[in-house]
């Protein structure tokens, strides 16, 4: 049982469940117990409630494994509530898989049922698994024949629906020499070069063992390091088992004579439909092993869909029951030649969903030689099906849907740029260069968006002009009425408002400020700025000031600067703390001391 803490009622901290000892509520101490006790980092998935929370652990015996479900309780010393003696754990539910003579199954005393409760509850994370060994290497133990088992999960399901079916073809020892490396395997001649990072290579070689008896042996090359596979009918073996998950999850390269091995193998042995997946893939260990896995991964390798079988970790789909599908048809909502379409990018859960909504809706909209991203970008960004989802362009026919989708599907990754097209086209009212630009899309994006901002900017200027105008913002200059001009007329100094955007540009230019920012702000009544002027040269840039109201009915001197952001002098300080008295504006920015 790995390390965990629990926390319990008799005390505000935990207790370790491999020492007992009980541990400080505080981080640092947990963390530096752990990594003693438990030889691992703390996590919080390791804290545990007494009582509440459920671990299964695995074991493993011959030909037998054992799933134990266990609950901690910290057991208290008799007649002293508040001390323990040790933390220990409770079983709750005990089962076994096994295999016999008349097969494999599982035997539980608490009732047929259980197994598979237990299990859908491991597979919604609400029982954690408590052993320090991964699952698959345990299960490996016990039953090493089974391939493409990597959770104790899809071990279940290959044992309850399928059971163990590879049997013993060769001899240990024959076994044993096949699955070292050979002379030949992955020399400099047969080596594939310019591949992919996540890609490995593949050799396939037939050998035939005995009159009746045929091995493809599969060596498989990554990052330098060779796992070799061998398959007859009902029989397969691994060098190393725990490297199959990730060969499953990666495409391949083959050279030309493991092509014509991998034919030669399927006419011998049909049922693996090798020929029929090589025309879309060369990872043959797919359909190899997936007998192993459950009935939609195998029906997916077996149909030609081998980039859906490729991606199967990254599907929800094939962690389901996947028992109650008879066809892809029935499991993905899509027939099989849609799924055959996909492209690698293209295989996802919600894309999936969204494909089967729009075949749903007209299967003409997937009846293309490939879907490439940029249509899937399309499907995901529009409302093709004309329901109620979000998204642009809702007005389009279905014959202008499909003639943009045969445009997409000669431009495989300006998907997003097209959609971002159709938005400003219909913010713009008119489709700026037709409904399939016929000059780059990226361009006519860039060029639409200008036209959008050109639009942008005439609206914001007009609202600019018409702020800086309005009667609330000209009340704050001091020469605008007579009483203004009386009440500063010995002052040395005036506020000026801006009539114009320019106006802003050319102060941030003669001030070496950001004002010219500040546009957008004024023009949505965010901020007022003002110019400070000497009186005797009132076209002469002096000082900028911002003006902000502070949302309960006042407003703000927050800025007042001089060149370049300086301070302004101490005059100009006093006269802005008389302009903020008698304009009733709190002066923020001024220096108190001196604007006294």
């Amino acid at each position: 049982m790995r390390g965990f803490l629990i926390k319990t009622k008799w005390s505000n901290g935990y207790y370790c469940s491999k020492c007992g000892k009980l541990l400080p509520n505080d981080r640092y101490n947990m963390e530096k117990h752990s990594a003693i006790c438990w030889k691992r980092p703390l996590y919080e998935a390791d804290i545990l409630e007494e009582y509440f929370n459920e671990v299964y652990t695995i074991e493993d015996q011959h030909k037998k494994i054992i799933v134990t479900v266990n609950y901690p309780y910290v057991e208290t010393l008799p007649d002293h509530d508040d001390s323990i003696a040790a933390v220990k754990w409770r079983t709750v539910y005990k089962f076994s898989f096994y295999n016999g003579k008349n097969g494999s199954g599982i035997c539980s005393k608490e009732g047929n049922d259980i197994p598979g409760r237990i299990m859908s509850r491991i597979r919604e994370g609400e029982i954690i698994p408590g052993m320090e060994e991964e699952a698959a290497q345990i299960i490996h133990r016990a039953f090493p024949e089974v391939l493409a088992v990597y959770d104790l999960r899809m071990f279940s399901y290959i044992c309850t629906h399928k059971g163990f079916r590879y049997c013993e073809v060769l001899p240990e020892k024959e076994e044993k020499a096949l699955l070292k490396l050979q002379p030949g395997d992955h020399s400099s001649k047969t080596e594939i070069k310019d591949m992919e990072d996540n890609m490995f290579s593949l050799q396939a070689k037939v050998y035939r063992y005995s009159k009746e008896t045929y091995i493809l042996r599969v060596t498989a090359q990554w990052k330098g390091e060779n796992t070799v596979f061998l398959f007859s009918r009902g029989y397969a073996a691994c060098s190393d088992f725990s490297r199959v998950e990730g060969f499953l999850e990666r495409s391949c390269r083959m050279t030309e004579s493991s092509r014509k091995a991998a034919a030669f193998f399927d006419k011998i042995y049909p049922e693996r439909l090798l020929s029929q997946y090589m025309k879309y893939s060369d990872n043959i260990l797919v359909p190899l092993i997936a007998p192993d896995y459950h009935k939609g991964m195998e029906l997916a390798a077996k149909s030609g869909t081998a980039l859906l079988a490729e991606n199967m970790r990254s599907l929800q789909y094939f962690d389901w029951t996947p028992s109650c599908y008879d066809n892809l048809k029935d499991l993905f909502g899509l027939p099989t030649r849609v799924l055959r379409k996909l492209s690698r990018e293209c295989i996802t859960d919600e894309n999936i969903e969204r494909l089967e909504e729009v075949f749903r809706y007209n299967p003409e909209f997937l009846n293309f030689e490939v879907i490439t991203p940029s249509m899937m970008e399309y499907f995901l960004t529009v409302n093709v099906t004309h329901s109620d989802l979000p998204g642009i362009a809702g007005k389009l026919t279905d014959e202008q849907q499909i003639r943009i989708l045969r445009f997409l599907s000669k431009h495989p990754e300006d998907g997003q740029a097209y959609c971002d097209y159709l938005q400003i086209c219909e913010v713009l009212e008119e489709y700026v260069f037709g409904l399939t630009p016929t000059i780059p899309i990226e361009q006519a994006r860039l060029e639409a968006l200008n036209e959008v901002r050109n639009l942008e900017d005439i609206e914001r200027d007009t609202r600019f002009r018409i702020m800086t105008q309005s009667p609330y913002y000209l009340k704050l200059t001091t020469f605008m009425t007579s009483e203004d001009k009386e009440i500063f007329k010995d002052d040395d100094f005036v506020v000026i408002a801006p009539r114009q955007p320019r106006d802003l540009f050319i102060e941030g230019l003669n001030m070496h400020n950001c004002v010219s920012m500040y546009i957008s702000r004024v023009a949505q009544g965010d901020s007022d700025i003002y110019f400070l002027r000497k009186k005797e040269a009132p076209g002469k840039s002096f000082g900028t000031l911002e003006v902000r109201p502070d949302g309960k009915g006042n407003r703000r001197l927050s800025q007042a600067k001089a060149f370049a952001n300086g301070r302004l002098p101490g005059s100009a300080q006093k006269y802005l703390a008389k302009w903020c008295r008698i304009k009733k504006i709190i002066p923020d920015a001024l220096d108190l001391i001196l604007a006294a």
